[in-house]
């Protein structure tokens, strides 16, 4: 019984070691998307500047990309986001696991 218990235990430490790495890279994943995100926020602002002082068909296309680049990477951000809270809840669950 002992040694059942005993392989369990480093079972559930070798899937809290695994998901606490996955968990690190989404966490440097989320981090790198969200100044992606806010620089992709800087450049619509931009290009929403210029159709308003240019009027051009060329500035509605350029505006436009960066609207369809922003919303991109918020929705990869919202997914990443998303995998993180996932991430910590399973982390949480073997966590409890190892001390119940």
């Amino acid at each position: 019984m002992q040694i059942a218990q005993s392989e369990h235990h480093l079972k559930v430490e070798q899937q809290l070691f695994d998901v606490h790495a996955n968990l690190d890279v989404k966490r440097a994943e989320l981090e790198l998307v969200a100044a992606r995100v806010a620089v992709a926020r800087l450049c619509a602002t931009h290009a929403r500047a210029r159709v308003a002082l240019a009027e051009t068909p060329l500035a509605q296309r350029d505006f436009s990309q960066a609207r369809r680049r922003l919303a991109d990477l918020e929705q990869r951000h919202a997914e990443t986001a998303h995998e993180v809270a996932s991430l910590e809840s399973a982390q949480d669950a073997l966590i409890a696991k190892l001390v119940g």
